[in-house]
């Protein structure tokens, strides 16, 4: 008897489920018909409809990154954000794109980091703990990856 109410309830709460995403598909489907919000991509995940939303209401920027010839747009919170939030922002913004465009090619960030620094304004970003604003990084601003020179060691 037990296992006849156990299975009528998990069926009961797929139901549920199934709906509520449905109806979560349809309520992101409205929202990227609103003007403002209409250059999202089809598949927009809920971090994306965040950053826009804080973007329109002044509580986020917008800067460009510029890597290899290649522009692109990502949106912080210039709020207590330090320079490893804003790698993990590039991190998942770039595997976002390529994920859409199809491309299965996993990027090694561990060695993007060790290759390169993230400059601003021809400053390195070598701190880690440093906070964007008192970098001076604010809307509009370009950051663009430089390559790691090796610092030669010499040995006596």
């Amino acid at each position: 008897m037990d296992e006849v109410c156990l299975q009528s309830s998990f069926n009961k709460n797929m139901k549920d489920l199934d709906q509520l995403l449905t109806e979560t598909k349809e309520a992101i489907k409205n929202i990227r018909t609103q003007n403002t919000l209409s250059h999202l991509p089809q598949d927009v995940t809920v971090e994306e409809i965040k950053s826009e939303m804080e973007l329109l209401h002044g509580q986020s920027i917008m800067c460009c990154i510029q890597a290899d010839n290649k522009k692109f747009d990502i949106v912080i919170s210039p709020k207590n954000t330090r320079v490893s939030d804003l790698k993990r922002t590039i991190e998942r913004q770039i595997t976002m794109q390529m994920k859409r465009k199809g491309l299965s090619k996993q990027i090694s960030w561990r060695h993007v980091w060790k290759s390169y620094w993230l400059s601003f304004d021809g400053i390195k970003l070598t701190n880690e703990k440093s906070l964007l604003s008192e970098l001076g990084i604010e809307s509009q601003c370009e950051i663009t990856f430089v390559k790691r020179l090796k610092d030669k060691v010499r040995i006596k």
